[in-house]
């Protein structure tokens, strides 16, 4: 797949930057799935196949910003985790389930390392 083409020469060449952008088109594209519904020729999520492909995206996503030190990207998609946890667990291969928990480890561990998050009013 191109998303996975993308992790994979952002990951080789240490390119940040453009990893960055990259998850914000692929989050851009899913809140404009969500926000129109209606439209006659969308893909359907909810949908075996679909939800997959999605999900290995995401998890492929997860495994470079995790090997990239990108923390921020890290908790955005382990949010994102959290709203998909109804998802059947069968639709889940163990060993993603593993990398995934396994991933975690060293987010929270930096996360312990510079404190909590501090979120500043204005």
């Amino acid at each position: 797949m191109t998303a996975h083409r993308a992790f994979q020469f952002c990951k080789q060449y240490k390119r940040t930057t453009e990893f960055r952008r990259l998850c914000e088109i692929i989050r851009n594209h899913l809140s404009n799935l969500n926000k129109y519904r209606d439209q006659r020729d969308r893909p359907d999520l909810s949908a075996p196949e679909s939800l997959q492909l999605y999900l290995d995206t995401r998890f492929e996503q997860l495994k470079v910003a995790t090997e990239l030190e990108l923390w921020q990207v890290c908790i955005l998609l382990y949010i994102l985790f959290l709203h998909v946890s109804f998802v059947p667990v069968v639709s889940f291969v163990g060993c993603i389930i593993i990398f995934y928990f396994t991933s975690l480890d060293p987010i929270f561990m930096c996360r312990k390392l510079f404190g909590p998050l501090k979120i500043f009013t204005g």
